[in-house]
């Protein structure tokens, strides 16, 4: 079962706190560096999931402040 309950303050509250988790985690292994320093299959492997649920993951999370910035 996963953890849907938000987390508390502006942005990071239109974010699970797995996704909050996830993006933390894809961070800290440099897969937002450029050049990337870490591949999808090491974030799954950290945080303890298939890739397709990492991948996942992050496209959510991500999308939170892409939406955030496109209301009008």
């Amino acid at each position: 079962m996963g953890d849907h309950r938000h987390l508390a303050g502006s942005l990071a509250g239109r974010l699970t706190m797995r996704q909050f988790e996830g993006i933390e985690t894809a961070r800290g292994l440099g897969y937002y560096d450029v050049p990337r320093e870490a591949e999808l299959s090491e974030v799954a492997a950290e945080l303890d999931c298939t890739e397709s649920t990492a991948s996942a993951l992050l496209r959510k999370a991500e999308r939170a402040p892409v939406d955030a910035a496109l209301v009008r």
